[in-house]
């Protein structure tokens, strides 16, 4: 990113605005390692969303940031290795761009992985972290896979050789396949729901606990269920004392297992009332 771009991220409705801000340190360079100049990420939001950015937004972000490190590390090896390969590009006579995309429910981490992307490209120098963040407009259009391939190859052949695009979506599955082939989108990332490792990681973050007697009910329940890291961010927030807010997640979870049991106890009715109804049109046929 360079200075003055912004990232706008919503949070369980609430929006918060990300902006790059350089820092002329050219008066105080004995204490700033020699460098004149760092870049700090400027959070703004509505004054009050406060407790909220402060309570919850940003212990998330912090903790959403080291569950997802391992994935990360990966991605930025190989957008290293791609913005140092422009010479092999021109060789073999293809386009230097690369296309990624990050799949998966909401809650798990996206908004988070494409700020550490662009942050790492600035880290690398040389122009390659430029970057730019467009919002959708909130008012319903329609758009025609036609008009969509149009634009999605239009952002490749805008000015400079170099392009890496990262598309986010919840549904990968509603994509049609001229929009995932490779030249568009190159590299597919999935998002997914809490693992015991992302568990781990969030309850140290919040409880600074390596391990609790708590922790194998919980990870069972994880293992039998689709939770997001956000979800679960969000119950280890409501309680500074950590056996009563690990006791409240296996609450919560055991509460979702319980709904997704009579949604699923519900649909075998139904599916059993219909294979009913079908057999009693075929008896009455014979």
């Amino acid at each position: 990113m360079e200075e003055g771009d912004e990232m706008l991220d919503v949070y369980q409705g609430t929006e918060f605005k990300w902006c790059l801000v350089c820092k002329d340190n050219s008066k105080d360079s004995l204490n700033n390692g020699g460098q004149n100049e760092s870049q700090l990420f400027e959070l703004a939001f509505n004054k009050r969303h406060k407790d909220k950015a402060l309570k919850s937004y940003l212990p998330f972000i912090l903790a959403t940031a080291k569950s997802i490190k391992a994935q990360e590390r990966t991605l930025m090896i190989y957008m290293t290795e791609f913005i140092k390969r422009n010479d092999y590009y021109k060789k073999i006579g293809k386009a230097w761009k690369r296309g990624y995309l990050l799949y998966g429910p909401p809650g798990t981490g996206k908004s988070s992985l494409i700020a550490a992307m662009a942050n790492h490209l600035r880290e690398e120098g040389e122009g390659h972290g430029k970057s730019k963040s467009t919002e959708q407009n909130r008012r319903e259009e329609k758009v025609t896979l036609s008009g969509l391939l149009n634009f999605v190859d239009g952002l490749w052949s805008t000015s400079g050789e170099e392009r890496i695009i990262v598309f986010t979506t919840n549904y990968k599955e509603w994509l049609d396949p001229a929009l995932l082939r490779p030249g568009r989108m190159d590299m597919h990332i999935h998002m997914g729901y809490c693992t015991l490792e992302s568990f781990q990681i969030l309850a140290n973050n919040y409880h600074s606990i390596e391990y609790h007697d708590t922790y194998p009910k919980i990870e069972k329940l994880i293992k039998e269920m689709m939770v997001t890291p956000a979800e679960v961010a969000e119950v280890l927030m409501r309680n500074d004392d950590t056996d009563v807010v690990l006791h409240d997640l296996i609450g919560f979870l055991k509460s979702r297992m319980k709904d997704v049991n009579e949604v699923k106890s519900e649909h075998k009715k139904v599916n059993n009332k219909m294979d009913e109804k079908k057999e009693d049109k075929d008896n009455d046929k014979d």
